[in-house]
């Protein structure tokens, strides 16, 4: 009995002895104290492992934000600055049209910069190849560093003149070759476009504008016309590089007994196709772009389709064999050379090249001008210092000569709807492509047609237009620097010719900004009162009279009349007598003026 009690007074308790409560047992203690530590210890891992992930979050994120802001405010500028090319490209400005139309637009001036870079080559004097490297190489440069959309970039026929026209009389004096010259004249120009882009010297495309421009282009134009005659008539005459334009037409006209019948045939017939085939497409144009082919067919350079049709005609036809001078084999090699560039001659085409660099620039901001204002864009002019110089640096390294902007390949460029400077690209690559698999195909193209394409493309720089404007103003100091200018281009050597007209030029320059303008719009007589006079003024004013009699003009009167104004009686009586004002109808005293 009393174990019972005991028993159930120990359940009341709270204590059930036939229960597996093992708490009281010390070894359970720590097992259990120990797996609370350990359950601890993963919940404060936990913890600091959320914690870290938290402000890795937080970093990263404060990160892509600073990147962002970085990005935007900084690095994007300065990318699309040194590469305009990236923002033209960009995809909220850049479409897949716009991307077929930038290749239809450069397959249109692969085909016109192909034979037109043969053409000035020969002005040049360089081998076909050195002409190839040139219309190639170069747009790949300017392709990322340029900024004119419309600007097509090689060879040009008044660049190619001028690297001709030095190139021979270094090579006269001093010998070498004149495509190692003309590499060494990339090169100046070059250095030439990096020194003006340092010195902020963009505005010298301003030396050489106006209608003494036209005049110098107008000259150098007769120069090239002049020039091909020989190739044109088949006849053969040595060429002074001293001797001007008026004598070299002189001798063309002493030889021309000896001229080639077939020659001149298909130099006239070249011609007559380049110029018909020019105005149709000026007259029929319009129309023309309204039909779904006609658009595309306006896009085919007609100097492509004479090239093609010449070749097959010379390999059908043997021209060679008929006394007719063709290309012949070109010799497909490029040569990456490093350009020998000695002291001496650096010395001696300093001034070639500080000519060729300015007329370079020139036509080339006359192209970015004029296509920026048609489309609504503007180009820093020294940024395309820079991109020039850089173009005609691997030009030269390339084993090319000196390139610039192109107004005629230009103006096809834009007519195709090219947009971007992915154009340049495009050409740079069909070129050498182009040129690679073709290049045997030039063999059978006459001489006479590649004549034939610079005297069009000579005549083409001929602004009528222009020329018939300025006599029609009857502005006679325009018309004389024009005339000045054209004459002293054509009738002497042309290195002359160039050197007077960048001096007449300077000196125009200088004239606009010293002389003041100035117009006479009115004239004032000034008179001063003394104090005498002004102190009886004063009191016959205050006494009601007239301070100059009956006979003179009160103060009403002469407010009235304008030529003194003003609502001050004291100011106005204060005129001397018998003064009489006469007012201008163009500078008039306006009432309540002081």
């Amino acid at each position: 009995m009393g174990s019972k009690s005991a028993e159930l007074e120990h359940i009341e308790k709270g204590h059930d002895p036939h229960s597996n409560d093992h708490t009281s047992n010390p070894l359970n203690q720590q097992d259990r104290d120990a797996n609370i530590g350990k359950e601890d210890w993963r919940a404060t891992a936990l913890a600091w492992l959320r914690m870290v992930q938290e402000n890795v979050a937080l970093l990263v994120g404060d990160a892509d934000q600073n990147m962002n802001a970085t990005w935007k405010s900084f690095l994007r500028p300065w990318l699309f600055y040194l590469f305009p090319i990236a923002e033209q490209l960009h995809p909220k400005r850049y479409s897949w049209g716009f991307l077929l139309a930038d290749i239809l637009a450069a397959l249109s001036v692969t085909a016109m910069i192909i034979p037109q870079s043969l053409a000035y080559g020969s002005l040049a004097g360089v081998p076909p190849m050195q002409c190839f490297v040139s219309a190639s190489f170069p747009l790949l440069v300017y392709a990322f560093l340029g900024s004119g959309r419309q600007l097509a970039l090689g060879p040009e026929a008044l660049t190619s003149v001028l690297v001709g026209v030095y190139a021979s009389k270094e090579v006269a004096s001093n010998g070498g070759t004149v495509g190692d010259i003309a590499g060494a004249l990339a090169v100046m120009v070059a250095i030439g476009c990096f020194i003006l882009a340092v010195l902020q010297a963009g505005f010298v495309d301003n030396i050489l504008a106006g209608f003494l421009l036209t005049g110098f282009v107008c000259g150098i134009a007769t120069l090239v016309m002049v020039e091909q005659l020989p190739g044109l008539l088949g006849i053969v005459i040595h060429h002074d590089p001293n001797a001007s334009a008026a004598e070299f037409f002189w001798e063309v006209i002493l030889n021309m007994g000896d001229t080639h019948l077939n020659t001149a045939m298909i130099a006239l017939t070249n011609v007559t196709f380049l110029m018909v085939a020019k105005k149709l497409k000026k007259k029929y144009g319009p129309k023309l772009k309204t039909s779904p082919w006609g658009k595309y067919l306006l896009l085919i350079p007609e100097l492509f389709i004479l090239v093609v049709i010449m070749i097959s005609i010379g390999f059908s036809r043997d021209l060679g064999g008929k006394g007719v001078k063709m290309l012949g084999e070109i010799k497909v090699q490029l040569q990456f050379k490093p350009i020998q560039l000695s002291s001496e001659v650096f010395m001696r085409l300093i001034q070639p090249a500080v000519i060729i660099t300015v007329m370079a620039f020139v036509v080339s901001q006359v192209v970015n001008r004029t296509f920026g204002m048609e489309n609504n864009y503007t180009v820093s002019k020294h940024r395309e210092l820079v991109a020039l110089g850089a173009a005609n640096l691997v030009s030269a390294a390339a084993g090319g000569y000196v390139v610039c902007g192109s107004l005629p390949r230009s103006r096809i460029l834009a007519t195709a709807g090219g947009r971007s400077m992915l154009c340049n690209l495009l050409v740079g690559i069909f070129t050498l492509c182009g040129v690679m698999s073709l290049a045997s195909t030039f063999a059978y193209l006459p001489k006479a047609t590649l004549s034939a394409a610079v005297f069009v493309a000579a005549y083409g720089l001929i602004d009528w237009t222009e020329i018939g404007f300025l006599f029609r103003l009857r502005s006679y100091w325009e018309i004389a620097q024009f005339l000045v200018t054209y004459v002293i281009t054509i009738g002497s050597s042309i290195s002359y010719g160039v050197i007077f007209c960048l001096m007449l030029a300077a000196l125009v320059i200088v004239r606009r900004t010293t002389r003041l303008e100035m117009g006479i719009m009115g004239r004032l007589t000034l008179y001063t009162i003394s104090d005498k006079d002004r102190t009886e003024a004063r009191d016959k004013q205050l006494l009601g009279k007239s301070p100059f009699g009956d006979e003179q003009a009160t103060s009403s009167n002469i407010r009235e009349s304008n030529s003194v104004s003003s609502s001050d009686t004291t100011r106005a009586s204060l005129i001397p007598p018998g003064v009489q004002f006469r007012t201008s109808p163009i500078l008039q005293c306006q009432p309540g003026a002081s």
